[in-house]
């Protein structure tokens, strides 16, 4: 009868898979700072890859907080593009989500279109792209999460890389709060679940 509580905690233990977070440096982009309004810096620990790239105060330009963070955000216009080196490597089978506040403001007709990709030391892995000239309703001057899985083969090279880009010569992506989070694949999990349970049971005995 001991056996029976320690079963039950172990499976609660395989099944709890938790999301670890991967650090991404001034991921809300304070730093340098708008200092209420805008600059045309490149935000600090990001890599300026080419094209427009500057810093927005949120509240100066209307926008509302939503899912952003602090004070200030990033727009990316005219194919500019930012990247960040995370200097960590992946780890087979963990499941990686990159997540981004976006929002996009009224007014702008011009075709808005960015792209959020993963990479390693060879290139892009996997992306996903936001064309924010159909945002409607409370996705205009407010920031909504998106976001998209990438699942590591092992085959992966060197260190994970965020790339941030807006796609046309004509537009602007407004960007904030850039989230990366990773979950062991469901057979780690298990193992170290019926590790734990192993654990117990030497205890118990």
């Amino acid at each position: 009868m001991k056996i029976i509580p320690a079963i039950a905690l172990a499976a609660t233990f395989v099944g709890a898979a938790s999301a670890a977070t991967v650090s991404i440096s001034n991921n809300s982009f304070e730093s340098p700072g708008a200092n209420g309004g805008f600059t045309f810096q490149t935000p600090t620990d990001w890599t300026n890859e080419g094209g427009s790239v500057f810093l927005e105060d949120i509240t100066s330009v209307g926008f509302s907080l939503g899912t952003a963070d602090g004070a200030d955000f990033l727009t990316l216009q005219d194919t500019g593009t930012v990247s960040q080196n995370l200097g960590v490597s992946y780890i087979a089978g963990n499941i990686y989500t990159l997540t981004l506040a976006i929002t996009n403001r009224t007014g702008q007709a011009n075709t808005n279109s960015g792209i959020f990709a993963l990479h390693d030391d060879n290139g892009e892995l996997a992306s996903f792209s936001v064309d924010t000239t159909a945002f409607t309703g409370d996705q205009v001057n407010n920031f909504n999460d998106y976001s998209f899985d990438y699942t590591a083969t092992g085959a992966e090279v060197g260190n994970i890389t965020v790339v941030l880009s807006e796609e046309n010569s004509s537009g602007r992506f407004h960007i904030d709060n850039v989230r990366l989070t990773a979950v062991p694949e469901p057979s780690s999990a298990a193992l170290l679940g019926l590790g734990g349970l192993a654990m117990i049971l030497i205890r118990r005995k």
